[in-house]
């Protein structure tokens, strides 16, 4: 089990490098002959007749180099200041994202009125993906859970968002499934894991391009097997394997960055 956990924190390490290497990008800057500066990515350039330019809100600018004066390359830090809300062209359109946050599950009235046991768990995950068109967002994560009967589970899962609104505030939905590896493994009694997804709605909130926090509210279905000591063989007690699942109400809270 050691092993596991190793390899999937390497993983997730190797996977989250994109979104710490996107702080900076280069741009291109014209420098024209009359004053006025133009930034962007050069898309074409004829020598000693005219330059491309793909400039930083989508326009195509053709240029000729009798009017230039000189061209630089540029490094941009992407800007954290908070944007205005509502604005458009401050909410993220496309590139790597990643998510920091806590979770809390329980059990609903509804299943313990049926008999199903009760449980509560806390944890943390971490996710890290790509957003793209603006609405969409598709990752791979981690999570951190502890089970009041101090079960711990380390679930691996595949994220997938849809915003609807490209503004400061804009509903969410998201679906989550995938497999919770049992940190408890020892056979002394502890539950063991197993598939997991999770259905939410909830809300994101856009302080800038690169920040953000997401809120969401969900029903979450974990499966997880049982070894029950109490069954017996030739008045000998051997554990029985069962498998179980858990149905449960669920919240979490996530820093996007």
């Amino acid at each position: 089990m050691n092993i596991v956990r190793i390899l999937v924190f390497i993983f997730l390490a190797i996977l989250s490098y994109p979104a710490f290497t996107q702080g900076t990008k280069q741009l291109d800057l014209i420098q024209l002959k009359n004053g006025s500066r133009i930034s962007g990515t050069i898309t074409e350039r004829q020598i000693e007749a005219y330059v491309k330019i793909m400039t930083e809100d989508g326009h195509e600018l053709v240029i000729s180099m009798d009017d230039i004066e000189k061209i630089e390359k540029l490094d941009i830090k992407p800007n954290v200041q908070l944007g205005k809300p509502g604005r458009k062209k401050d909410i993220k359109k496309r590139g790597f994202e990643s998510l920091l946050g806590f979770s809390a599950s329980i059990t609903p009235l509804y299943y313990l009125y049926h008999n199903e046991d009760q449980t509560f768990s806390v944890g943390f995950n971490w996710v890290n993906g790509y957003r793209f068109a603006g609405k969409y967002f598709v990752g791979l994560g981690v999570s951190y859970e502890r089970y009041e009967n101090k079960v711990v589970t380390l679930p691996v899962y595949l994220d997938f968002q849809m915003t609807f609104l490209n503004f400061f505030v804009s509903p969410l939905v998201s679906f989550s499934s995938g497999y919770a590896l049992g940190w408890n493994d020892d056979l002394d009694g502890n539950d063991n894991g197993g598939v997991m997804l999770m259905p939410s709605i909830g809300a994101k909130f856009s302080f800038s391009r690169h920040a953000g926090l997401i809120v969401r509210f969900g029903y979450k279905m974990q499966q997880m097997k049982v070894f029950d000591f109490n069954r017996y063989l030739y008045l000998t007690r051997v554990p029985v394997s069962k498998t179980k699942l858990y149905h449960m109400s669920a919240i979490k809270i996530e820093f996007v960055f």
